[in-house]
């Protein structure tokens, strides 16, 4: 009877193992095209193992406001003021801090504001060029500094910089904001469909090879 029942276990393990290996090689390609992706994911996750900056000035206007400017003598010097205004949006996009970070003007705007409100401190070069100077700034932390001058310019933004990388441009603009529900069935349906690719052009390479 034991020999029996261990002929028996030994043959179910054998057609457990033999159903397994038949499965992974009816499955190889799916298999293959999922390890592809994910090594991919694993790959652009460990490129962003660093501190990267980006910036953007997805808002800048122009806006006359009709109200007399009266000059110091009490005379009416013009009869509407020209106010400008611009947003500047800065990010560390990387995954890890953001140290010594530095926003640089040609000169002190004569209005400015942070959002959220941040510690900084502010220095001037020996060319008179303003910054303003963050100790850190978290993964994925995201600051927004507006300017606005009254009938003057405003300043040029020069450089946007930290101890760790140089900050790079890119570009904004207004956008609908989705429900996080609707994010994560996007890309669910990306990863999907970059299989399903995968799977095809590797079908496709079998194909040609035989």
């Amino acid at each position: 009877m034991a020999a029996l029942r261990g002929a028996m276990m030994c043959s179910m393990k054998g057609s457990m193992g033999a159903s397994i290996t038949q499965l992974l090689v009816d499955h190889q390609t799916q298999l293959w095209s999922l390890g592809t992706v994910l090594f991919a994911a694993l790959l652009a996750r460990l490129f962003r193992l660093k501190a990267r900056l980006v910036y953007s000035i997805p808002h800048s206007r122009n806006m006359l406001v009709d109200q007399p400017l009266i000059g110091m003598d009490g005379a009416q010097v013009s009869s509407n003021q020209l106010v400008r205004t611009a947003s500047i949006t800065v990010q560390n996009i990387g995954l890890l801090p953001a140290k010594g970070v530095e926003v640089t003007f040609n000169w002190k705007p004569h209005i400015l504001n942070l959002a959220p409100a941040r510690a900084f401190e502010e220095a001037t070069s020996a060319f008179n060029r303003y910054s303003l100077q963050f100790d850190s700034f978290a993964p994925g932390e995201l600051v927004t500094i507006d300017i606005m001058a009254i009938n003057a310019e405003l300043p040029l933004m020069t450089a946007v910089r930290s101890d760790d990388c140089v900050a790079k441009m890119i570009n904004m603009g207004p956008q609908r904001i989705w429900p996080m529900w609707f994010n994560n069935l996007a890309a669910v349906a990306a990863l999907l469909g970059i299989v399903t690719a995968l799977n095809l052009v590797v079908g496709l390479l079998r194909f040609i090879v035989r």
